[in-house]
């Protein structure tokens, strides 16, 4: 099941709290845009923020196979 979220145009801040054993972290891409927030571990915090205009975007785990393995969702700014 896809994660969906909306956001409005702007600076906007995605921040994903880590339970798990595994690092992890939030990035959020389209187009040029690639931003990632830090690779935390278990109890850690990772966060990123980037000015969106209207359209979609991903948001994703940037640890290598994790996007693959389903750690994505979209983002629609509108």
């Amino acid at each position: 099941t896809a994660i969906n979220a909306v956001a409005p145009p702007g600076q906007v801040e995605l921040v994903m709290e880590n339970p798990s054993n595994i690092q992890h972290n939030i990035a959020v891409k389209n187009g040029g845009l690639d931003e990632k927030g830090p690779v935390v571990g278990s109890g850690g915090t990772s966060r990123v923020s980037a000015s969106l205009k209207p359209g979609k975007y991903v948001f994703y785990c940037s640890v290598p196979g994790h996007e693959e393995g389903g750690m994505k969702g979209n983002l629609t700014v509108r």
